[in-house]
């Protein structure tokens, strides 16, 4: 059989050594405690300022890349790459719409749209989405401090007149598409949120717009 471990009974435990007082402490065992935070404080300064230049090197490589990344985004473009843009092919996007209120979908070719139509979009939202903006800022307010009920509504007040700029920059986008006339009203009628903004965001890439505006940046920003 395996021998019993003898178990100590709690009674004979001492209980743990109480607090020394400062009135309590030795000359020498002050000094020891002095040398012992010394040396502590010695290695944790090293540590902090070995940590702080480890940091400030990073931080000065990753600047250094993301300024370099910049410099080359801002190169301007070689000929080969001006010949490359002017050869691209024209993007194409199909979408299925019922905007005759009936059960069957027609498919629509979304492709690049004329510099016209861009600026038709333009001009609706410089002069729509300024005075948005300006109420936006109140809102935004309304939803960091309001109550519940109150973000709710907040939400909504926001969100409904951005509804009506983005279904009124499809219309302009379907109008030039099928070339007639498509108004704001049939677009809210027959075509969802969701498929609205995958309409803006496909016109987008047909007029290759993000390329536009780094150009752009590039010619007015040196």
């Amino acid at each position: 059989m395996a021998e019993e471990k003898e178990t100590t009974p709690l009674s004979s435990l001492q209980s743990p050594p109480q607090e020394v007082s400062e009135t309590e402490l030795t000359p020498e065992m002050i000094a020891w405690r002095k040398q012992i935070r010394d040396q502590y404080q010695i290695q944790y300064n090293k540590l902090k300022e070995d940590l702080e230049k480890k940091l400030i090197t990073e931080n000065d490589q990753k600047i250094k890349m993301v300024v370099e990344e910049l410099k080359k985004s801002q190169q301007p473009p070689t000929h080969d790459d001006i010949q490359k843009m002017l050869n691209a092919e024209y993007l194409e996007f199909e979408i299925k719409l019922r905007l005759n209120g009936t059960s069957e979908a027609q498919t629509v070719t979304l492709n690049e749209l004329p510099a016209s139509v861009e600026r038709k979009v333009m001009r609706m939202l410089k002069e729509k989405l300024l005075p948005y903006a300006q109420n936006l800022a109140a809102l935004t307010i309304d939803l960091a401090q309001g109550r519940g009920e109150d973000k709710v509504k907040a939400f909504f007040e926001a969100l409904e007149p951005a509804t009506d700029l983005i279904a009124e920059a499809v219309a302009i986008i379907l109008s030039a598409t099928l070339m007639k006339e498509i108004t704001l009203e049939e677009v809210q009628d027959h075509v969802s949120l969701s498929r609205q903004t995958m309409i803006l965001r496909a016109q987008m890439e047909c007029n290759r717009l993000r390329d536009f505006f780094s150009q752009v940046s590039q010619i007015v920003v040196p």
